[in-house]
């Protein structure tokens, strides 16, 4: 009886262990198939044939690769993730330098890129307007003032931002004009403090209201 028990275990054993090995050579065969696919998709990819391609995220990028190349916006219709299209056109408009092309975006973070990096390349502050987050179009009107050194552009950003932004364009123009701007009276006469140094010039020091800076400015053109 005790032999008969132990042939039933041994024989379930051998049952179990040949399901499981079947298991494991079913899943590697799916893995590998799905491994050879994907190698085939990118070297379909390397050769821009997208037609050929199976897996969607691979065919996407193709097709972008593709547009980008011919610079052909209609190439990116080709797409039908709609996230995915606008990147594509987002790269075509900075390609061809085409700022019409952002107006068809649909994706509002490929749209504000868009306008962004065309506003930034070309310093077209109009542009900066079209953009929709609050922080993106603020850096767009920043990044525009300082490459052009336009203190108007300045105002479209808040305190912080607009002391820093007027500071800067005053340092590099040497325009201590621009530091009257400020609002706060230390950035003010921190800032004549700066373009006097910069120009070499102790007779803006007689601008500066505070004690202690005015101090500072005399004393650093004393001692040379």
């Amino acid at each position: 009886m005790k032999k008969a028990i132990t042939l039933l275990v041994l024989i379930s054993l051998l049952l179990t262990a040949c399901n499981f090995t079947e298991v494991l050579t079913g899943s590697t065969i799916v893995d590998t198939a799905v491994q050879q696919d994907l190698s085939q998709d990118n070297l379909y990819l390397d050769n821009l044939q997208c037609s050929k391609i199976q897996n969607s995220q691979i065919l996407g990028e193709c097709v972008i690769q593709l547009a980008k190349q011919k610079q052909d916006l209609e190439v990116c219709r080709l797409i039908e993730n709609e996230k995915t299209k606008s990147y594509c056109q987002e790269q075509i408009a900075e390609l061809t330098n085409d700022p019409g092309i952002c107006l068809q975006i649909t994706d509002p973070y490929w749209q504000d890129n868009c306008q962004f990096h065309l506003a930034v390349n070309n310093d077209q502050f109009e542009l900066c307007l079209f953009i929709q987050s609050p922080k993106q179009k603020a850096t767009c009107f920043k990044d525009i003032a300082l490459a052009t050194n336009n203190e108007e552009l300045c105002e479209q950003l808040s305190d912080n931002d607009r002391e820093m932004c007027l500071s800067k364009i005053a340092h590099a123009t040497l325009d201590v004009e621009v530091c009257q701007l400020l609002l706060n009276s230390i950035n003010r006469d921190a800032c004549r403090y700066k373009v006097a140094r910069l120009s070499d010039n102790q007779e803006l020091c007689e601008l500066i209201g505070s004690r202690v800076i005015d101090y500072d400015c005399n004393a650093y053109f004393d001692q040379k």
